[in-house]
């Protein structure tokens, strides 16, 4: 998840979230990562799709 502040990683319902402070190209790149070769699904706010967009990293929609 981005945030702009720092924190542990939260465990609900068997799901761990990881919270990182990065621009789009490199939360990307963490969470294709972290997903081992699975999708990865971008979720938020008008300014983080507005981000991912704007830096071309949204196959589809």
């Amino acid at each position: 998840m981005l945030t702009h502040h720092q924190r542990p990683p939260i465990e609900m319902g068997g799901t761990t979230f990881h919270f990182i402070d990065a621009p789009p190209t490199k939360a990307l790149e963490t969470a294709r990562q972290a997903a081992g070769g699975q999708d990865v699904r971008l979720g938020g706010g008008a300014t983080v799709i507005r981000d991912f967009l704007a830096a071309g990293l949204v196959d589809h929609m």
